[in-house]
């Protein structure tokens, strides 16, 4: 067998690398102190970037429930306040025709059917109004003219909103044919 000679490298000590390696180590402090401060300013950063991109999904958020309240608003609340409008002009039309003294148990459920449809057209009008203003402070947050406080108050709006088209919608449905029919409510959560 042929014998191999293995050959380590050595450096010398000349002036060229002990002027390196004093380079070296001074530009390793001077590195490992800029990297604590690059790293503590970075940290902080990162925090601050944290909390501002939660407050912009949590506005984001936000800005999409509303949006989804306002448009079932522009949806279903034209065609219900019609519906109870012709509702009111009926029942006030009634009331005209009929003599209220004649039969006070008929002109009692006539005046409650009354009183209830004012309350839902009010409701309704309510309604609407609500969701133009939620509508409005949306758009004027798109141009950042509207501070979180007034954004809050949008949101708080629009599940008002929700609240009362829910309460509408259940009304309906537990009323009237439905209810003679034998409607039953199944609540899944």
């Amino acid at each position: 067998m042929a014998a191999t000679a293995i050959e380590c490298p050595t450096l010398r000590r000349g002036s060229s690398t002990s002027l390196f390696s004093s380079k070296w180590r001074a530009s390793a402090k001077n590195m490992a102190r800029i990297h604590l401060l690059h790293s503590a300013t970075r940290a902080s950063l990162s925090v601050d970037d944290e909390n501002r991109g939660s407050k912009e999904l949590g506005l984001f958020a936000l800005r999409k429930k509303i949006e989804d309240a306002v448009i079932r608003a522009e949806t279903l609340a034209p065609t219900a306040l019609e519906l109870e409008e012709t509702k009111r002009i009926r029942g006030e039309k009634l009331m005209r025709e009929y003599n209220l003294w004649d039969d006070p148990a008929k002109s009692n459920e006539i005046l409650v059917d009354l009183a209830v449809t004012v309350k839902v057209v009010d409701a309704l009008k309510d309604l609407k109004y609500k969701a133009e203003e939620a509508k409005l402070i949306t758009e004027l947050a798109d141009t950042d003219a509207v501070n979180c406080r007034l954004f809050k108050q949008a949101y708080k709006a629009s599940v008002d909103v929700c609240k009362s088209l829910d309460e509408y919608e259940m009304s309906k449905l537990l009323k009237g044919s439905f209810d003679m029919q034998g409607a039953s409510l199944f609540i899944r959560a």
